[in-house]
């Protein structure tokens, strides 16, 4: 099955930090089913569910988010992105956003009415 790019780019943070991964088929139309709209209403990949330890959980959807949330939440040492306020954080926020929007909204409607 494979695997869409907006999950490469989240893998690219995820491979620094222990995690467990559920694959989702969306070749059957799997991110559609009952139990995932549950954690992306939007029925897409990825998505992230942050167990925390206090027992509480975090749900992050859309690939710009989930790295955001990653890194905010587990790079507390600035190795995989910029101190927040820095220029360089506010050109790093200016690329996630454009790359998340590449793709037309038409584009998009389209490929996931196909899957």
């Amino acid at each position: 099955m494979p695997l869409s790019t907006n999950i490469h780019k989240a893998q690219l943070i995820e491979n620094r930090i222990p995690y467990n991964y559920i694959r989702i088929d969306n070749t059957q139309g799997e991110q559609r089913s009952e139990w995932y709209t549950k954690i992306n209403p939007n029925g897409r990949l990825p998505a992230v569910v942050h167990v925390k330890e206090d027992g509480n959980s975090v749900v992050v959807w859309e690939s710009a988010a989930c790295m955001l949330y990653i890194v905010t939440e587990f790079d507390k040492g600035y190795t995989m992105w910029y101190p927040p306020q820095s220029q360089d954080y506010w050109q790093m926020l200016a690329w996630v956003r454009s790359l998340s929007l590449l793709i037309p909204p038409w584009e998009r409607k389209l490929a996931y009415n196909l899957t």
